[in-house]
């Protein structure tokens, strides 16, 4: 008697599963690229560009520069894209904010980014559309 009520239990859950599905399985991320220049050329790879997002229910994602001064957004590790919605964007130099001398790649040494650009004082806003999007970021030193 035990035997027919567990199996029964068990198809009926199966079944359950079946029809509903696990969840959902997409995601509603739309891939965010562009380049980062300052006073219009290139830098070199490795700045971090960080998307803050204005709604506090949305992560935080970030990009880093490669060698051609472009960016990818990520909300997550490997997975590209950011949630639609309002962001603040701001750039840095990897470990900038660690005491010390600066520890982060060689090549990034000598650049200074401006103030307005950094973590906290950035003004630029970028917002993600339902479809992917290009956010180029021409910093000047210039204001």
């Amino acid at each position: 008697m035990f035997r027919p009520i567990v199996c029964q239990s068990v198809c009926l859950g199966l079944g359950v599963l079946l029809i509903t599905g696990c969840g959902q399985t997409g995601h509603n991320r739309n891939e965010v690229t562009g380049l980062v220049t300052l006073n219009g050329k290139p830098l070199p790879s490795g700045l971090v560009v960080t998307f803050t997002p204005e709604e506090s229910d949305t992560p935080v994602a970030s990009g880093t520069t490669d060698l051609e001064s472009r960016y990818a957004a990520y909300a997550e590790p490997g997975k590209i894209g950011l949630s639609p919605g309002r962001y603040v964007v701001s750039v840095e130099l990897p470990f900038a904010d660690e005491p010390g001398p600066y520890t982060g790649p060689p090549s990034l040494a000598n650049i200074a980014i401006p103030d307005r650009y950094r973590t906290g004082k950035s003004s630029l806003t970028l917002a993600v559309p339902q479809d992917g999007h290009t956010f180029d970021i021409p910093m000047t030193t210039k204001r």
